[in-house]
């Protein structure tokens, strides 16, 4: 293993890890051989090929530098719920230029549409790529056995649905905060694949906008009378993912930026990648992952954030640079 760990030009630490798993997988993408991780035949050949020795029990380097992974597309990504100034954006952008890094700005249309659409302009018109939050099926916000919507995001969903001849429930009179069942059979029908036809329809017009990348919001979230394991909810990410890669191929849709998977969904990704069964390009160069930041030391916060760096290393071996958040509406991350 060692001797393998320095053929790949890696830390020689005798453990087959991720590290090595994605060095093995950029050796065989830059080798144009199938990318699975695994070190068979055609790999060993490969880099015995590259050696100075005939044999992998040699310590002699594969010749040449590393083997790297899929070139970056975006190297520095910002989003703001509220609209960034012009002047700090084209800033931004400059600064960028001048180091030799591109750009990528985010927008959050549900807040102030209109300067969001002009920023959105701004950075396009100065060079640099944007990217667009939806919706996706929405639903309840914060923490506990009873979480409730927020009225704004209720009528956003209400709105959606209604694109699609769905009527959700009026919400109730004056209360901001609320219960929805998912078992109504129009909330059930916006649930079941309605959102999903949505989504795929707001992504299409978000790339005729100039929009590179968008992120769907909520892919995961709970739903009232069903199974909600992440197991379960990975098959359910899997069916949407499968829809919207059949309409990627047409080349008139944006890449997906991923947000929140679990462990199971990450693992579902990566296998349908490497099965060719989902396009890796279809996948933007950074994903979210929001925590909370505020959270007490203590048993739950550590096991919080074993969970999180547990997703980031699933995450970089789809080769995908994962964006740690403790603020919800506010991302910012550069290579």
């Amino acid at each position: 293993m060692r001797d393998l760990q320095k053929a790949l030009n890696i830390k020689a630490d005798g453990k087959f890890g991720p590290q090595t798993e994605q060095a093995v997988r950029d050796f065989q993408e830059k080798h144009r051989l199938k990318a699975d991780g695994l070190v068979g035949k055609a790999t060993a050949e490969a880099l015995n090929a590259g050696r100075q020795q005939n044999s992998l029990g040699s310590s002699a380097p594969v010749s040449g530098p590393r083997p790297q992974g899929p070139a970056r597309k975006v190297d520095s990504f910002s989003f703001s719920s509220e609209p960034q100034s012009p002047q700090a954006v084209k800033d931004l952008i400059e600064k960028n230029k001048a180091a030799g890094k591109t750009t990528m700005i985010g927008i959050d249309p549900n807040n102030e549409p209109a300067k969001q659409q002009q920023i959105a302009k701004i950075a396009q018109a100065n060079g640099a790529q944007t990217h667009k939050y939806l919706e996706g099926p929405g639903g309840p916000t914060g923490d506990g056995p009873n979480p409730k919507w927020e009225r704004s995001e209720y009528e956003r969903t209400r709105a959606l649905a209604a694109r699609e001849g769905i009527q959700l429930p009026k919400p109730p009179d004056g209360q901001r905060h609320f219960n929805v069942d998912d078992r109504n059979p129009a909330m059930k029908a916006w649930n079941d694949q309605a959102w999903q036809q949505q989504a795929i329809k707001q992504a299409r017009e978000a790339k005729k906008e100039g929009h590179s990348s968008v992120e769907v919001d909520n892919i995961n979230r709970d739903f009232k009378g069903r199974d909600n394991s992440d197991e379960a909810k990975a098959v359910r990410a899997m069916d949407f993912y499968s829809k919207y890669a059949s309409q990627f191929k047409n080349g008139d849709m944006p890449t997906l930026m991923l947000k929140n998977l679990s462990e199971p969904e990450l693992k579902a990704v990566g296998s349908a990648i490497r099965d060719n069964k989902l396009p890796r390009a279809m996948f933007s160069d950074f994903s979210i992952n929001e925590y909370q930041a505020k959270m007490k030391p203590g048993q739950e916060r550590n096991e919080m954030m074993r969970d999180l760096s547990s997703r980031e290393a699933l995450t970089r071996q789809l080769g995908i640079s994962p964006l740690r958040s403790g603020d919800t509406e506010h991302y910012a991350a550069r290579s």
